[in-house]
């Protein structure tokens, strides 16, 4: 005998249906523009507008699952979990819906999404990824991208925005592509974060700022950049292709950077600096210590 139950707001229509232990409803949202999720949710998003969300998963987890929806944004959760290490593949629960417009993906615990086709924000489009949270890729526009992976969490995010700014900590892997023109794009990388970024063109400023282990990879065009590591981390921005620069490197950090007409380049303690590009001799103004730092051409 089928079970009914409420899992979401009220005037949300659902059905059941269950075979050989699975169970798979259907919800009808309305329009959704933004996604909420945790616990170990598998969200499969295509292009186009939303007439329903159907989620499948195993029938003992039923009493568990928190699913509904709120002004526009799904959220997807669980309660009363009987006990740590309960994220495991037989508890997967697959959600599957259609979107136009994203402006929100907030994703923690062991959920996933992917994301196929080309998507829009209506301003901002905001990603926050933690946990073992992973963005197996996503293609869209929006005039802001901001960003924020942390914990052990995994991101591909590729798209045309007017500005990029974000953070990635942690053990998370980030990777940007940045697609036609760009204002501005900023990275905070720490820990030991690993963080890939290409812009085809950023007209304005870039920097990238790299702390703790962490790694930094930029290529790309940019009109100006500025990096600064610390620690132990390394930046490799040798393929980023700058009018002008600066960078810093100190404690045992590594910094390559590219600069066609004019760089300023600092280092301390046992920092390291390698420069690359076009610009006279005479334009490459470096501030180091007598003893360990580096600086050199690496052309």
């Amino acid at each position: 005998m089928k079970k009914f139950f409420m899992l979401a707001i009220s005037l949300c229509m659902a059905f059941a249906a269950s075979a050989a232990g699975l169970k798979t409803e259907k919800f009808n949202f309305g329009e959704i523009t933004a996604i909420k999720s945790g616990f170990n949710y598998t969200v499969e998003v295509t292009y186009g507008k939303t007439e329903s969300v159907t989620v499948t998963y195993q029938e003992d987890l039923e009493k568990y699952l928190d699913i509904r929806c709120e002004n526009g944004k799904l959220i997807l959760s669980a309660k009363n979990l009987p006990r740590k290490g309960f994220y495991n593949n037989s508890n997967e629960v697959v959600v599957k819906l259609q979107m136009r417009k994203i402006n929100l993906l907030d994703f923690s615990g062991a959920s996933t999404l992917t994301a196929i086709g080309d998507f829009t924000a209506d301003n901002t489009f905001i990603c926050d990824f933690s946990g073992a949270a992973d963005l197996k890729g996503i293609n869209i526009s929006a005039s802001m991208l901001d960003y924020d992976f942390s914990g052990a969490s995994n991101g591909l995010i590729k798209g045309e925005f007017g500005s990029v700014s974000g953070s990635a900590s942690g053990a998370s892997n980030l990777t940007l592509k940045i697609v036609k023109n760009t204002e501005k794009l900023y990275a905070d990388i720490s820990g030991a974060a690993n963080f890939e970024v290409y812009a085809e063109n950023v007209m304005g400023e870039t920097v990238i700022e790299v702390s703790g282990a962490a790694e930094a990879l930029v290529s790309g065009h940019t009109d100006i950049i500025s990096l600064d590591a610390s620690g132990a981390s390394e930046i490799n921005a040798k393929d980023m292709i700058a009018n002008r620069g600066t960078a810093n490197a100190s404690g045992s950090s590594s910094v390559r950077i590219y600069g066609k007409e004019h760089l300023d380049l600092e280092v301390s303690g046992a920092g390291d600096i390698r420069y690359f590009g076009t610009c006279n001799e005479s334009e490459v103004i470096k501030k180091l210590p007598k003893y360990a730092a580096s600086i050199e051409s690496g052309n």
